[in-house]
Parts: C-alpha cells; sequence; structure tokens
C-alpha cells in the first residue's frame, strides 16, 4: 500500500477537492489524498485500474476523479512532485 507523506502531501495539498452539493442523496466525497495514493499505486505497479486493492477507494471512482484531473490538466504540475 502506498502512502502519501505528510511532506508530499504539503506540496500538493491545494489539489481540487471533488465538487459535491451538500445534502446530495448518494455517495459521499473520497478526500482526495486517498484518490492520489490510489492513483500513486497505480501508476507505480503498471496495474489496471479494476486490481486497485480494496484498501483503496474504489477503483471506479479513482479513475473517474484521474479522468477529470487530466482533462483539466493538473496532472501536469501534480506528477514530478510524487
Amino acid at each position: 500500500m502506498i502512502r502519501l507523506r505528510d511532506d508530499q502531501w504539503e506540496r500538493i495539498r491545494d489539489f481540487p477537492e471533488e465538487n459535491i452539493p451538500e445534502g446530495r442523496p448518494g455517495r459521499k466525497p473520497i478526500p482526495t489524498r486517498r484518490v492520489l495514493e490510489a492513483v500513486s499505486w497505480i501508476l507505480v505497479t503498471g496495474a489496471q485500474w479494476h486490481m486497485l486493492p480494496q484498501s483503496y477507494p474504489n477503483y471506479k471512482a479513482v479513475h473517474r476523479r484521474f479522468q477529470q484531473c487530466c482533462r483539466e490538466e493538473v496532472r501536469r504540475g501534480l506528477i514530478p512532485t510524487l
């Protein structure tokens, strides 16, 4: 399991949070730090998304957030700091 160290997290703390309206029924937002740890695991291992261990958030939610960040080009400034 990959965990971001506190110093790594401090560098990327301003990473955008998932925007889910208050009071909306359904799933709760996944903390960004957990999403980034899951994405790091995928990048380090080279595994497919569905192979993400159960100790991480649901792979579909993590993949959706990853795709959203790619579309927004957030990753350009993020990846060198991990």
